[in-house]
């Protein structure tokens, strides 16, 4: 799976575009930030997380916080993986001054 069908699943149940809209522009500076060297691994995972919270609790507003946390840290996880690969290349490209693949 890609980081954006990771994502359209992750919203899976919120259905208001400017909500949607939002989210998929969060991810889109989340991913060009750490893409771009100004996000670190440690750092990236904690966005994440919130990022993952933030959405959770948009889905399901009375769960409980502790009772969300595991399913938070699977999501971010499963992002964290997933703009990893994608832009490993992206990075490497940048640092040796390969224009093209």
């Amino acid at each position: 799976m890609s980081g954006n069908t990771f994502l359209v699943e992750l919203m899976d149940g919120i259905t208001e575009p400017r909500t949607r809209t939002s989210i998929a522009r969060a991810y889109s500076s989340i991913v060009a930030g750490y893409s771009a060297g100004r996000i670190s691994d440690e750092k990236l995972k904690g966005i994440l997380f919130e990022f993952a919270m933030d959405i959770l609790l948009a889905k399901k507003p009375t769960a409980d916080l502790d009772a969300l946390k595991p399913e938070a840290e699977d999501w971010a996880d499963k992002l964290y993986r997933e703009i990893r690969k994608a832009t490993i290349g992206l990075r490497y490209q940048k640092s040796s001054g390969i224009s093209e693949w």
